[in-house]
C-alpha cells in the first residue's frame, strides 16, 4: 500500500508502491453504521485483524487487543477511525464515527524525526537556532547547555556522524544514515514503536541494490546493526516518511508519522493538514459518515491529471483510481485538456483510457493525441507561467495566450488567475485605492471562476476558500460601493475555514471584516 505522502525522495530516485489491480474505485462506504458491520462480521482489533480476546473501550464501541488498546487514546481521547481492508488499497483509515468538518480526524506523533539539510546552524536534536554550538567530534551544531538534554542525545550518534563525514557520504546520504539509525535504536528500545510500525510497507524489493541504498546499508554495518534491520528501517523510511517542516515551500525536515501512513489517497479528499504544537494532524473538511474512508491529498490538487498521474507513476508507480482521475473530464474542470489542433474544431483534448498514458483524443471529433505530446505542450506552458513569476501584465498577456491553447478552467489558467486575483487590490501597482473598474471587474469574474472549479476539486473547509472568498466579498464592495447578502454569505464562509489560523491572523481578518462589512476603506 501507497505510503510516501510528499516527496521524501532525497536518497532515491523512484519511491515504488505495491502494484494494485484498480477499477473504477468509488469512495467506499462500509457501512452507515460500523457497529452493524461488526454484527454482520467477527468483530476484530480497531488496529489489527485479531479477533480474540478483545478489550471494549469503557468510553466508545471500539474493541482493541491488547497490544494496540495503548494507541486509542494516544491524543488524550477516543480514536475517530479504525484500520479496515480496503477494496483494491489495501489497508486504510475508516470513520468508526460521524465526524464533523472541522474536527481533528488524526492526531498523530512522530516516531523519529530527522533534517532534509545539515546548511544552518540548527541543533541536530531538537532543531533550536539559538545558543548552539559545533561539535568538535563530528562539526555538526548542538545546543550549548545541558538542561534541554541536546548534548547527551547528541553522544550516541557523534560517532556515527564523524564516520560518515570521513567515508565522504553525501549529505543527503548522512542525513539518511542519521534517520534511519534513529528508526533502528527505536525499534530495538521501544515496544510500541516495532507495534505502530509492524504492519507498515518498507518495499525494500524494490530498493535493493541501487547505489545509494546499498552505500547506506554497508555503512550502517559498520555500526553493528543487523542488514535486514537496516533495510527494513530504510525501507520504512523511504515508502512512509513525509515532510515535518519546511521554510518557504523548501523541506527542512522529514517525520514518520505511522497512524498518518495508513491513510490513502484521494484527489478530492476529505481532510487537511495542520499542525498542532508537536503533532501531525488530519483535519475534516467536510463531513464523514460512519463508514466512509478518511483520504488525503499526496499530490496538490491545483495540477490537473496530466502532472499528477505522471508523478504518482514515475514516484509511487500507481495510478490513482478516485472519482477526479478516471472522470476524463476531471469532474467537468477540464483541468487538463487542451483545445483540439485540428482546423476548424475547437474540441478539448481528453484522457480516453483508464491507463493515462494511452493516446488521449478530442471530445468533439475524436482526433487522437499522443499521451507524449500532450504532457510536453503542458509542460512547455507550465514553464512560461513560471517564468512570468507576480509580474501582472507578463501574466496577464500570457492568460490571453493560454486561452487559444488550453480549456478555459485548465489548471495553469487557473494558476493564473489565483495570482491575478489576489495581486488587484493587494499589489503597489494595483491598489485598492487606484484600481479602476475594470480590473475590479475582471478580479471578481477571477474569483468566481476559481471557486467554480476548486469548488468541486477541493471542497469544504479549505484555506483557498477562505482567501478567495475574501477577495471575492472586497471585490463585490468596491464596486457596488455597499455590503449585500451574497457579501456577508461569502464572509461568513471565509470566517468558517479560517479555524486553524492563528490567534493573530483571526485578529488581522476580523479587522479586514469589518472593513469590507461597513463598505469602508
Amino acid at each position: 500500500m501507497l505510503k510516501l505522502r510528499y516527496v521524501w525522495s532525497n536518497l532515491f530516485e523512484y519511491v515504488y508502491v505495491e502494484m494494485f489491480e484498480r477499477g473504477f474505485l468509488k469512495l467506499l462506504v462500509i457501512g452507515e453504521n460500523l457497529t452493524e458491520l461488526q454484527h454482520n462480521k467477527k468483530m476484530h482489533c480497531y488496529f489489527c485483524p485479531q479477533t480474540e480476546d478483545l478489550q471494549k473501550c469503557k468510553d466508545c464501541p471500539l474493541q482493541s487487543c491488547s497490544n494496540h488498546i495503548q494507541f486509542h487514546k494516544r491524543s488524550g481521547q477516543c480514536s475517530l477511525w479504525c484500520v479496515e481492508n480496503i477494496a483494491g488499497a489495501g489497508r486504510g483509515l475508516i470513520a468508526s464515527t460521524n465526524i464533523k468538518a472541522g474536527e481533528i480526524v488524526v492526531q498523530d506523533y512522530a516516531l523519529i524525526e530527522g533534517p532534509l539539510d545539515m546548511e544552518d546552524e540548527s541543533c541536530l536534536e531538537c532543531y533550536k537556532q539559538q545558543d548552539t554550538k559545533k561539535c568538535s567530534v563530528c562539526s555538526t551544531w548542538v545546543c550549548r547547555g545541558r538542561q534541554a538534554g541536546c548534548q547527551l542525545k547528541h553522544k550516541s550518534e557523534c560517532q556515527l556522524l564523524a564516520d560518515a563525514a570521513k567515508e565522504q557520504l553525501s549529505k543527503k546520504e548522512i542525513c539518511s544514515c542519521l534517520a534511519a539509525h534513529r528508526l533502528l535504536v527505536a525499534l530495538e528500545r521501544d515496544a510500541s514503536s516495532r507495534e505502530l510500525t509492524q504492519t507498515l510497507m518498507d518495499h525494500q524489493d524494490f530498493f535493493n541494490g541501487k547505489p545509494a541504498w546499498n552505500k547506506c546499508v554497508a555503512f550502517l554495518q559498520k555500526h553493528k546493526f543487523d542488514s535486514e534491520k537496516i533495510k527494513h528501517a530504510l525501507g520504512l523510511l523511504q515508502t512512509n516518511g513525509v515532510t515535518s517542516f519546511s521554510v518557504g515551500g523548501e523541506a527542512k525536515r522529514h517525520a514518520l508519522y505511522p497512524i498518518f501512513s495508513i491513510t490513502n489517497n484521494s484527489c478530492v479528499s476529505n481532510t487537511r493538514h495542520w499542525r498542532k504544537d508537536d503533532s501531525f494532524c488530519l483535519v475534516a473538511t467536510v463531513d464523514i459518515k460512519k463508514g466512509e474512508e478518511i483520504t488525503t491529498n499526496y499530490k496538490t490538487p491545483t495540477l490537473g491529471n496530466i502532472k499528477r498521474q505522471v508523478e504518482f507513476d514515475s514516484l509511487w508507480n500507481f495510478q490513482c483510481s478516485c472519482a477526479r482521475c478516471v472522470d476524463p473530464t476531471e469532474l467537468e474542470t477540464y483541468s487538463s485538456s487542451l483545445i483540439c489542433s485540428k482546423k476548424g474544431c475547437d474540441g478539448l483534448v481528453i484522457q480516453k483510457s483508464k491507463n493515462f498514458k494511452e493516446p488521449w483524443a478530442c471530445q468533439k471529433c475524436d482526433q487522437p493525441v499522443e499521451f507524449s505530446n500532450v504532457l510536453d505542450k503542458t509542460s512547455s506552458l507550465e514553464k512560461l507561467v513560471s517564468m512570468c513569476g507576480n509580474d501582472v501584465k507578463k501574466l496577464e498577456n500570457l492568460l490571453q495566450i493560454l486561452s487559444k491553447t488550453v480549456s478555459p478552467t485548465h489548471f495553469l489558467i487557473m494558476q493564473i488567475k489565483r495570482v491575478l486575483l489576489l495581486m488587484y487590490g493587494n499589489s503597489p501597482q494595483y491598489r485598492w485605492e487606484t484600481i479602476n473598474k475594470d480590473v475590479l471587474n475582471r478580479k471578481i469574474g477571477y474569483c468566481r471562476d476559481y471557486i467554480s472549479v476548486f469548488s468541486k476539486l477541493e471542497p469544504g473547509l479549505t484555506k483557498w476558500k477562505a482567501r478567495v472568498n475574501e477577495e471575492l466579498a472586497r471585490g463585490i464592495v468596491e464596486v457596488e460601493g455597499t455590503p449585500n447578502a451574497e457579501v456577508c454569505s461569502l464572509i461568513s464562509e471565509s470566517e468558517k475555514c479560517r479555524f486553524l489560523d492563528s490567534l493573530e491572523e483571526k485578529q488581522a481578518f476580523t479587522a479586514r471584516k469589518q472593513t469590507i462589512l461597513t463598505g469602508r476603506r
